[in-house]
């Protein structure tokens, strides 16, 4: 069986590694993409298993892509974790559906445990 697919669609290359990093030890294949316009396409060419989607990034933030990739019909059922150094944020908008949240930096230990959860051992 492939290993499944992790987006990690964020601008800053520290937490791209952050993430990347224990998401291949684990097994997990990782697509990288650094803005939300690129994350959207990227997602929509290689309909990765799950996206890990930073909030604050420049030319599109994380939460205009969210809108769009819950409106397609190709992207609209893959999981989505939201990566954010202001989780109140996330509180404060009216949002289409995302599956859960993780604070930055980001802790290998708990991204993993909410990966596995979404997508299965």
């Amino acid at each position: 069986m492939p290993p499944k697919r992790i987006l990690v669609v964020d601008d800053a290359k520290t937490s791209v590694l952050a993430a990347s990093i224990p998401l291949k030890s684990a097994g997990y294949e990782v697509l990288i993409a650094n803005n939300g316009r690129a994350g959207i396409i990227t997602a929509m060419a290689e309909r990765p298993d799950l996206i890990l989607l930073d909030v604050v990034m420049p030319e599109m933030d994380g939460l205009t892509a969210l809108r769009e990739l819950r409106r397609e019909p190709a992207t609209r059922e893959i999981p989505i974790i939201l990566a954010t150094s202001r989780p109140e944020m996330l509180e404060q908008e009216v949002l289409p559906r995302w599956d859960d949240c993780i604070a930055k930096p980001v802790k290998a230990d708990l991204l993993l445990a909410k990966v596995r959860r979404l997508l299965g051992p």
